[in-house]
């Protein structure tokens, strides 16, 4: 039998579709407990009008994912996966809300589900468990492809790297050391912007990479002022326009009335009418803001020489952090900020090769070398 209960058909079935079901005169005086407890003793051992009742009433009769679960005695995942792969038929889905949402859940065909055996099951599981095993073995022998091809890749980098750091420390070995220091600057301030990247996705690890972006970007600081001791450096400030921040800005009732009055015939935002009015909010005494002096402006290193003609490497480093590490900005030369071009341009992100070759181990370990080779030449 399909395990229909007593209650399921009272709730399900109304008297007159038991009496039209049971073929009863419409007229009759019997009953709706009377007429269930008659349906169940005639659904007893006849599967012909046990399906005859459940297809005429289909989607009553119908079972829920949870219902699935307990008659087929498997998970959640097992259930999603037999359906899937259309093991398991799904009739039609059920609204239902929840936490203010609408969701749906799936509903299963009742006679199916009973229809189903365990033999079926278990190679339903065991084909599963054999697949899983293939796919594994596909994984591993992918796997050892991979590290293959990325340890050729490796290997191909570091005889060019040892022809490179050949060229630039022939012509001048403090030189070497230098563009050696700037190469691996590069690329801890990219590991940091990947690490950057991934805590704004990164669900369970989130403070671990904000922990590893700022010790990225403290050895980065420290590069760019190892470099500072350079005989190969040029240094650069760029201020644009604005260069200042404002933030926490308050109207007093003259400026926030004046405000309203424009706001009446066309919507303007607070930052917008602040910018219209700026010299006279910021020489009013009642009106307040808070000034971040030089917030965009940024200082500029750049590492060259002329018997290097077709690389160099150029450090943007932001006014807040750059104070502490750079001269008076007065004694800095004035720039125009241009975004450098190239492999080694700073600041944007890794690319998928690169983090084979670069790894982030990697790269700090020859940032740690090269550190102390550098200070042997400079201190």
């Amino acid at each position: 039998m399909l395990n229909v209960s007593v209650n399921e058909l009272t709730q399900k079935i109304s008297k007159n579709e038991l009496v039209s079901f049971l073929e009863k005169d419409t007229k009759t005086k019997i009953k709706k407990d009377d007429l269930i407890l008659e349906l169940v003793n005639l659904l007893k051992n006849n599967e012909l009008l046990q399906h005859k009742l459940y297809i005429l009433y289909k989607e009553r009769f119908a079972l829920t994912s949870s219902e699935v679960e307990e008659i087929l005695k498997c998970t959640k995942l097992e259930r999603k996966r037999w359906g899937e792969k259309g093991f398991i038929k799904v009739i039609g889905y059920r609204e239902f809300s929840k936490w203010g949402k609408q969701l749906e859940t799936p509903l299963y065909d009742r006679l199916h589900i009973y229809s189903i055996k365990e033999k079926d099951i278990e190679t339903w599981k065991e084909n599963y468990n054999n697949d899983k095993k293939e796919k594994k073995k596909e994984a591993i022998k992918k796997g050892k492809e991979t590290k293959n091809v990325n340890d050729k890749t490796r290997e191909n980098f570091k005889k060019e790297f040892k022809e490179l750091l050949a060229s630039w420390y022939k012509i001048d070995s403090k030189l070497g050391v230098t563009y050696e220091l700037a190469f691996w600057i590069v690329w801890v301030s990219r590991w940091a912007k990947e690490n950057q990247l991934k805590v704004y996705t990164a669900k369970s690890k989130k403070e671990k990479y904000l922990m590893q972006v700022n010790c990225l970007y403290k050895l980065k600081n420290q590069g760019i002022e190892l470099l500072l001791r350079s005989d190969f450096k040029t240094l650069g400030f760029y201020r644009p326009d604005n260069y200042d921040k404002y933030i926490n800005l308050s109207f007093c009732k003259n400026h926030y009335e004046d405000w309203c009055n424009e706001r009446e015939f066309m919507y303007i935002p607070k930052w917008e009418y602040f910018d219209e009015n700026k010299n006279q909010i910021l020489c009013c005494h009642e009106c307040t803001v808070d000034i971040i002096k030089d917030y965009y402006s940024l200082f500029y290193l750049e590492i060259k020489h002329e018997g290097i003609p077709d690389l160099k490497f150029g450090f943007h480093t932001p006014f807040g952090i750059g104070k502490n590490i750079f001269s008076n900005v007065e004694e800095i030369p004035k720039i125009i900020h241009k975004e450098q071009d190239g492999i080694f341009r700073f600041g944007r992100n890794l690319f998928q090769d690169e983090k084979i070759i670069y790894s982030e181990t990697f790269v700090l370990k020859k940032f740690a070398d090269v550190v102390e080779k550098y200070k042997l030449y400079y201190f």
